[in-house]
């Protein structure tokens, strides 16, 4: 969902940012707010492209007047906090509701991306949490994929679940196989598309 998002911001890069990411906020909004949150099932795909549009262009809103969103009272502690709130809420083990979905669609989310932008980290935890940023993306599109293939392997070796075996393995296969994706696939082809299209 989210490369097509991409293709379609790439396709009106050239428009005034802020009058797009109005546009596709204004026309997602309705279906963000009257259906369930969806889009991380084969049978929900479709329906997920509201959600992530929504998100998508309001973040490019949110970074468009990030000068204009400065927040005197960002500190290295409430950043903190909220990064442990956030953690809580992707990690929680039941469904939170629809109200609570869009609680941190509409609001919490984006508070928490212009706040992180803004706080001034120290030197070796600024550094720490650069990496963490750059990872984040290959960590997102590999930790499926990489799930499917480890759990699909114990299954034709035992022909059940290994969850105590895999669940160690996936901890540090993901990670690495991220790491390496970053380091030899990402950085050089977003290099290379950068020094391609600057020159043009």
């Amino acid at each position: 969902l989210e490369m097509f998002i991409n293709i379609i911001w790439w396709r009106f890069r050239f428009l005034n940012q802020t009058v797009v990411a109005l546009v596709f906020i204004g026309l997602s909004l309705p279906f963000v707010v009257s259906a369930p949150l969806s889009g991380d099932t084969t049978a929900t795909w479709l329906t997920g492209f509201p959600r992530v549009t929504f998100s998508f262009f309001l973040g490019t809103l949110v970074y468009t007047y990030r000068d204009f969103l400065r927040m005197p009272f960002a500190s290295p502690l409430l950043y903190y906090v909220l990064l442990t709130a956030a953690l809580a809420f992707l990690s929680w083990p039941t469904d939170v509701g629809h109200t609570f979905d869009l609680t941190w669609l509409l609001v919490v989310s984006p508070f928490l991306v212009l706040f992180s932008a803004q706080v001034r980290l120290p030197g070796r935890v600024a550094r720490i949490a650069l990496f963490m940023g750059e990872l984040s993306y290959p960590l997102y599109a590999l930790h499926y994929p990489l799930f499917c293939v480890i759990n699909g392997m114990f299954q034709i070796i035992s022909h059940k679940q290994a969850p105590l075996w895999e669940a160690p393995l996936l901890c540090v296969l993901i990670p690495v196989c991220s790491t390496l994706a970053l380091k030899f696939y990402d950085e050089p082809v977003r290099k290379y598309l950068t020094a391609t299209f600057v020159r043009r």
